[in-house]
């Protein structure tokens, strides 16, 4: 069995866990990461405990709440109160972004993210100052770790009512399909080594 066998049936094993009954994010403790495009540092912006259906976190320009997040059971949702947008500037680090962390599942210590489904309003359009050929906004503008989803707004407008709503796949991995990982991943060191 080679390296491309092992990680195909590592793989098989993971999808074979993802369906599971009673996951949920509700009860957990998440924290609310942002990073300006101006600055290029990380801060701490909040955190809240998710509680359904009420909203964990809003952005707040001038004490007006312009866009609020509300974590479910297996979905975050920002929705657009007011008109704002995430201004570009040109720093040289990346585009602003707010990161959802800690995103731990209740009663299921070992589940974890391994992909989305987002879905997001029309109009959603681009700051004044963006440069030319500036990708449209889109599923790309969203990423996640295992326990963490980033959405990468800074550059856009984003219309009052406009909304991005990201559901989660999840995952246990099977005993099995967590071994096949690991030694699939020690063949590979040792090949790469030679």
């Amino acid at each position: 069995m080679n390296v491309k066998t092992f990680l195909i049936s590592a793989v098989i094993g993971l999808t074979l866990a993802t369906t599971a009954r009673g996951q949920t994010l509700v009860g957990d403790t998440v924290r609310f990461w942002t990073q300006p495009q101006s600055s290029g540092i990380a801060v701490l912006a909040g955190a809240a405990v998710v509680t359904s259906p009420e909203h964990e976190f809003a952005e707040m320009i001038d004490s007006t709440p312009v866009f609020r997040i509300n974590v479910e059971a297996m979905s975050i949702r920002l929705d657009s109160r007011e008109a704002w947008n995430g201004p570009f500037f040109n720093t040289g680090h990346s585009p602003t972004w707010l990161e959802i962390r800690d995103l731990d599942f209740i009663g299921e210590p070992n589940r974890f993210i391994t992909g989305v489904s987002v879905a997001y309003s029309n109009g959603i359009g681009f700051d004044q100052y963006v440069p030319s050929g500036y990708p449209t906004f889109s599923a790309s503008n969203i990423s996640f770790t295992s326990d963490s989803v980033r959405i990468s707004y800074g550059g856009y407008e984003f219309p009052a009512g406009s909304f991005i709503h990201i559901d989660l796949i999840t995952a246990i991995p099977t005993p099995g399909a967590a071994a096949v990982l690991a030694l699939g991943a020690l063949v590979t060191t040792r090949r790469q080594r030679r």
